[in-house]
């Protein structure tokens, strides 16, 4: 019966996001910067929600326990398919981006992953300089103590789940409204700070993830396409996981 209430919150969140998306619809090539704020709202409430559901499920407690890490990850990603199916539900795939990529762009994001790698290692470089210690982020940093099944599970979550979700709501659905509100400048850097924010978990990589997000916000704008910049996440998150299984912090 404990098992009882957990099921009944992802259920509930499950169906009303479902309904919701199909009230919403049908996919448009334009939406206010609104339609983009209740998206991440909600995705926000039913990470939270989904994660303490989850927690209950796999644990017996309400509370986080030391091995929250994949009831965490787990509500994560059931709120990010959540959220995704209300973002195809209400912008166009073209619109959003999932389109192909010119071939030049395939180019850049090859370029793009040394290049933010390069960036990251300048800040650690400056940031030890001024007594600031880089630590890395808490799923990292816990990945190398969990069970080999959850650990493969945490690595394609960050690998592949993570990049698409996040480039399909950060560079998919915010940034062409407010592309359209401010101009492509004040849209990158805006969409930048807001991708760092986001990320304020591990507050030493916040500088670094700004510039990503900047990086991927002017990818998405000069390709049209959601995909080369989905690489270059992708690969970063990649590089990251597998430096923290082998311990190594880049």
């Amino acid at each position: 019966m404990e098992l009882l209430l957990p099921l009944v919150i992802l259920t509930a969140l499950t169906a009303l996001v479902a309904t919701w998306a199909m009230a919403w619809g049908p996919p448009q090539r334009r939406w206010p910067l609104a339609d983009v704020g209740t998206v991440f709202l909600l995705f926000i409430g039913t990470a939270g929600l989904s994660g303490i559901a989850i927690c209950k499920w796999m644990s017996g407690s309400w509370e986080p326990q030391d091995d929250a890490l994949m009831p965490g990850v787990l509500g994560t990603l059931h709120a990010g398919l959540l959220a995704s199916g209300l973002v195809l539900r209400r912008a166009s795939p073209a619109a959003l981006g999932l389109v192909a990529s010119p071939r030049w762009g395939w180019g850049a994001a090859g370029a793009g992953v040394p290049l933010f790698l390069a960036v990251s290692a300048t800040w650690a470089m400056l940031a030890s300089q001024v007594g600031l210690e880089i630590e890395p982020q808490q799923m990292l940093a816990e990945l190398s103590g969990v069970p080999v099944p959850d650990r493969w599970v945490l690595v394609a979550y960050g690998a592949v789940g993570a990049p698409i979700v996040e480039e399909l709501l950060f560079r998919g659905f915010l940034l062409p409204p407010l592309v359209r509100r401010t101009g492509e400048l004040a849209a990158v850097s805006a969409s930048g700070c807001l991708f760092g924010l986001a990320h304020m978990s591990d507050p030493y990589a916040v500088v670094p993830l700004v510039v990503l997000g900047m990086g991927l916000g002017w990818l998405r704008l000069r390709t049209a396409s959601l995909w080369p910049g989905i690489l270059v996440h992708a690969a970063n998150n990649t590089i990251a996981l597998a430096s923290s299984l082998f311990g190594t912090t880049l």
